[in-house]
């Protein structure tokens, strides 16, 4: 783990049936050296399950809604402060985190990179070329 490496503990909710839930310890990460994405570790049964997927995918999901594929984000302010739900597929499972704490953690990997870059990964493989031909000049 890198020293920009960010790692958090979050209690998210699954959503078991109807309206009931059960609370779910999991982990976000984020690594530097794959610097769009986000990864949820959840701890089931048949041992650790990670989900990997864009981290603009969380930042819209806490807009509004957001996902195509097998991670689905949209954020709801049904009886108390926000949440964020994700959805993942095929599994199906549906949980519920709380909006503030992922909102802190993606504004962490955003002072490691900037949000911007996303729009234009190419500025950041410009920025890794550069600094590699600095580390070769500078021995």
């Amino acid at each position: 783990m890198s020293q920009y490496d960010i790692e958090i503990g979050v209690l998210l909710w699954q959503l078991v049936s109807g309206a009931n839930t059960t609370p779910r310890s999991a982990i976000l990460r984020y690594r530097a050296d794959d610097p769009f994405a986000v990864s949820l570790l959840l701890t089931s049964g048949d041992g650790p399950v990670e989900w990997v997927f864009a981290r603009s995918l969380l930042d819209r999901g806490l807009k509004g809604s957001a996902g195509e594929g097998n991670v689905r984000t949209c954020i709801s302010w049904y009886d108390g402060p926000p949440v964020l739900i994700i959805k993942l597929n095929p599994t199906n499972t549906t949980l519920i985190g709380g909006a503030h704490d992922l909102h802190m953690f993606l504004i962490r990997t955003y002072a490691v990179v900037d949000r911007s870059l996303e729009e234009n990964p190419n500025v950041l493989l410009m920025k890794d070329a550069i600094n590699t031909c600095i580390a070769k000049i500078l021995g």
